[in-house]
């Protein structure tokens, strides 16, 4: 990393408190079943896939395996110096085994009361949404995480100064992507909160490739500053705290294969900048309330003889926690809409999206019990077709390409933390059957078992 000069300095000059922590955790799935569903073939002949039992280790996506993370950090007043090493072992989808290394190297420097200077691979979770999702959703309806209601910072490169110039103001301003000599393998640019059930440990893990990528290439046009990411939060006191950013990125629209269909589009894929604004409410005891949304900018594209122009869905969050003595509820909605791809010819209008999910606990002293409950419905997508612009006549025709469906799961488990060291969260899940766009999911039993040791 271009940045591991000013990390060795940094720990270099650090002379004070020094620590060390390791955390181990794994999900083990003791037991599961998926349903027998029946289908239709292309020719109207029917079939049915039978059900199956099995047992395993990683959440229900496959994508998490039983990882280990070493955090070492070197602080005095001025100067901070940081590691984190995480490494996780993975199981494939077809039984073959992996594991993988990540690491956050990061140092900082803080030359004056107001001033922060911060270099290296790290995430800055201060202005980032406040409600996340919940372990349990893996297994019934899978949820977005807190980037949803606002993204937080994150460097894979980059150098970012944060001002404090008044009191509960906080400036960030980041510039990533500064090293030319490293190409990840995995987790590369990915738009965070914006896919279901999305987390960085949910990505297979992998070792980096040493490449060098030069600035033209990975720019673009060479413009460094296109990956910018300017970020802003007030707290006002006794009411809440106020945030606003702007995230930088290359502007970069889904690449089709030839067999591709309309409906294999993933928006999601649309890698457009975006302007984002959340608020806090935190005014009355025991209540946090957390809203957010994001506006992705449009992309132009210009080829021979015609035009594009992408828009990746608009998205809104709402999010709120109240906690009453022992009992605590807890809730999420997160909606996407207005996506769509405009040409000459005609418009492809983006699936809208809602995901709902509430989750109220009980905390009975020995263990604290929790309810889970997920529901997501899918809009249709459709295609209307300019008519005139293709034959030279007639009235836009549009045709419903998708018609969407629903999902819900449910929940339910118990978790307990022993010696303040070891945690763990046991229960069961069910996603039940379900049909969307045309497509019939299985119903899904699990008996998800959480551990989590850290010392």
């Amino acid at each position: 990393m271009i940045f591991i000069g000013l990390l060795l300095a940094a720990a270099a000059t650090v002379y004070a408190q020094v620590t060390v922590g390791v955390t181990a955790d794994m999900v083990i799935v003791p037991f599961q079943y998926i349903q027998g569903v029946d289908y239709e073939r292309s020719d109207g002949t029917s079939g049915r896939h039978d059900g199956m039992m099995g047992t395993g280790i990683g959440r229900i996506d496959g994508q998490a395996g039983p990882r280990i993370r070493l955090d070492a950090r070197a602080v005095n007043e001025e100067h901070g110096a940081g590691l984190r090493l995480r490494l996780q072992a993975q199981a494939n989808a077809d039984g073959a085994a992996s594991v993988g290394v990540e690491n956050f190297l990061q140092a900082w420097w803080a030359p004056l009361d107001w001033l922060r200077l911060d270099a290296g691979r790290f995430d800055d979770d201060r202005l980032r949404g406040m409600i996340g999702d919940d372990e349990m959703h893996s297994f019934s309806v899978l949820m977005y995480d807190e980037d949803a209601l606002f993204n937080r910072i994150r460097a894979r490169s980059g150098l970012m100064a944060s001002f404090t110039p008044i009191e509960g103001l906080l400036v960030t301003a980041l510039l990533d992507n500064l090293n030319p000599l490293v190409r990840e393998s995995h987790n590369v640019d990915a738009p965070l909160g914006t896919n279901p059930g999305y987390r960085p440990e949910h990505h297979r893990p992998g070792f980096p490739q040493l490449t060098f990528v030069p600035w033209d290439s990975r720019f673009g046009d060479g413009r460094v500053w296109r990956h910018i990411h300017l970020a802003a939060g007030y707290n006002i006191r006794d009411i809440g705290m106020v945030r606003v950013q702007y995230i930088g990125a290359i502007p970069e629209a889904p690449s089709l294969s030839a067999d591709a269909t309309e409906l294999d589009i993933n928006p999601n894929a649309v890698a457009a900048p975006r302007i984002e604004a959340a608020f806090a409410f935190t005014g009355v005891e025991g209540l946090l309330v957390d809203i957010g949304g994001k506006v992705p900018l449009p992309i132009n594209e210009s080829f021979p003889g015609r035009s594009e122009t992408w828009q990746a869905p608009f998205r809104v969050s709402l999010g709120a926690r109240y906690a009453l003595g022992n009992f605590e509820i807890a809730g999420r909605v997160d909606a996407g809409f207005g996506g769509e791809k405009r040409e000459d010819s005609g418009t492809l209008s983006f699936a809208p999206k809602l995901n709902a999910h509430l989750w109220p606990s009980y905390d009975f002293g020995a263990f604290r019990a929790i309810l889970n409950a997920g529901f997501e419905w899918v809009g249709q997508t459709s295609r209307t077709v300019n008519s005139s612009a293709v034959n030279g006549g007639g009235n836009a025709a549009t045709t419903i390409i998708g018609d969407g469906g629903k999902r819900f799961g449910v929940g339910l488990s118990v978790q307990s933390s022993i010696m303040g060291r070891f945690m763990v969260r046991g229960g069961l899940a069910y996603r039940f059957p379900s049909e969307v766009n045309g497509i019939q999911e299985r119903g899904v039993f699990s008996i998800p078992l959480f551990l989590e040791y850290s010392f």
